[in-house]
């Protein structure tokens, strides 16, 4: 699998999942997320809001993180995704003004994806 095969690039695809998309929250993240009749695949958009993380830094820190929690629980659920045919483009934003460690946004990002695979 290429490295950025996840990640959503197209601005149409994105702008859909804001107008169309469905909401939940987990905190820190916030999830819009869209089911689309395409091969069973899961992409993703990650946002920082410049709002609670002002410096630049800290906002790439955290995409950084984040983007690499999303690989690694991917690569943990990859059967589960495949077994329920399911295709999903969900962008995942973080709203807080706390910088939170790999292995709260990877249990945060897992229980995202444990409850977008199985819950609906």
């Amino acid at each position: 699998m290429k490295k950025n095969h996840l990640f959503l690039k197209s601005k149409k695809l994105i702008d859909s999942i804001f107008k169309n998309g469905i909401y939940f929250k987990e905190y820190p993240l916030s999830v819009r997320f869209l089911k689309v009749n395409e091969v069973n695949d899961i992409n993703f958009v990650i946002s920082v809001k410049k709002k609670y993380l002002p410096k630049a830094v800290d906002r790439n820190k955290i995409k950084r993180l984040m983007r690499n929690s999303v690989r690694e629980c991917v690569a943990d659920l990859k059967n589960k995704i495949y077994e329920q045919k399911k295709t999903y483009h969900v962008a995942i934003i973080y709203n807080s003004s706390n910088i939170y460690d790999i292995d709260y946004l990877k249990d945060k990002i897992n229980l995202i994806l444990t409850r977008l695979i199985l819950d609906e």
